[in-house]
């Protein structure tokens, strides 16, 4: 188990193999700020989202993420604002960041048309006086407790109708440089990554609806990832989908929608890779609300 834990502080905190350094999201689909700024304001109303999840579940030490945003459109104009928070642990090191995002939006076509931009900041934490080691002369976990503020700005281009969306989007544009030294004296840093998502809506009956969707992540260094999922939504209710995450994880989902302003999802993550020996997979949690000012809700349900 030390082992084990020694290599989730690594991938946590050493970046030589340049691995996806941001959190991880099955249900990114429903909480499409904390991916692109542009997304900001794109409901007619106001609307909050809040996830939690937990990472390979029964490994010592391993990935906890919590999530909450707020975004809204400003009034009856075309602009919108939003606001992210967001706290990952791995292991002995931790990353809290907060970001406001603003957007402004173009009628296109059947569609609106938004490009975003966000600010903030993020907050790096890692105490190794918590890691049990073999020695105590291991050079690996040397200063004991590092702390790092770092900035952060983002940008992003999103499209979305009634019946399909799309958007490219850069969360962090910033390259950061930790001060530290990984094992093998490199220097460490946070990059740049890439997101694309993409889908849209079928009617596959007066009841039933179908939701592909998809999300591309690339670094600036060529790692890259996608998730795939399809979606059933039934009588306006009830998410059910599947999706997989190549070379990682394939996934199970369901939300209830309990009324027009409330709803309530949750996904369940079967590892696919060499970790899955030691998981039991992976949980998120997600509720969301639409502020939307009277007791009816939503006159029209939203899928994106």
């Amino acid at each position: 188990m030390k082992k084990i834990t020694y290599i989730i502080v690594l991938l946590g905190l050493w970046t030589g193999a340049n691995a996806q350094q941001e959190p991880q999201y099955s249900m990114y689909f429903f909480n499409g700020l904390v991916l692109n700024p542009a997304y900001a304001g794109s409901w007619d109303h106001a609307g909050m989202t809040a996830i939690a999840r937990k990472q390979w579940a029964g490994l010592n030490g391993s990935p906890t993420t919590g999530n909450f945003s707020f975004h809204s459109p400003l009034g009856r104009s075309l602009h919108g604002a939003g606001l992210t928070v967001m706290q990952d642990k791995i292991g002995v090191t931790s990353q809290f960041s907060a970001n406001a995002a603003y957007a402004f939006r173009f009628n296109v076509g059947k569609g609106r048309l938004a490009m975003g931009l966000q600010l903030g900041i993020s907050q790096y934490h890692a105490d190794f006086t918590k890691v049990t080691r073999e020695s105590d002369t291991d050079p690996a976990f040397a200063g004991n407790i590092f702390n790092q503020i770092m900035p952060n700005a983002g940008a992003g281009i999103y499209y979305n109708s009634r019946s399909f969306y799309m958007g490219v989007s850069v969360p962090q544009l910033i390259p950061t440089r930790y001060n530290l030294k990984n094992i093998a004296g490199q220097e460490s840093r946070r990059y740049v990554h890439f997101l694309a998502t993409a889908g849209f809506i079928v009617n596959l009956s007066e009841s039933v609806k179908l939701k592909p969707s998809t999300l591309f992540k690339v670094t600036e260094t060529g790692q890259w990832s996608i998730d795939l999922n399809a979606s059933l939504l039934f009588q306006e209710k009830f998410w059910v989908g599947a999706s997989y995450r190549n070379g990682d994880a394939v996934t199970g989902i369901l939300e209830y929608v309990v009324s027009p302003k409330f709803r309530f999802g949750y996904a369940y993550d079967l590892s696919i890779s060499k970790l899955s020996q030691f998981n039991s997979g992976s949980h998120e949690l997600m509720i969301g609300w639409d502020f939307t000012g009277n007791d009816r809700g939503v006159s029209s349900p939203r899928y994106f």
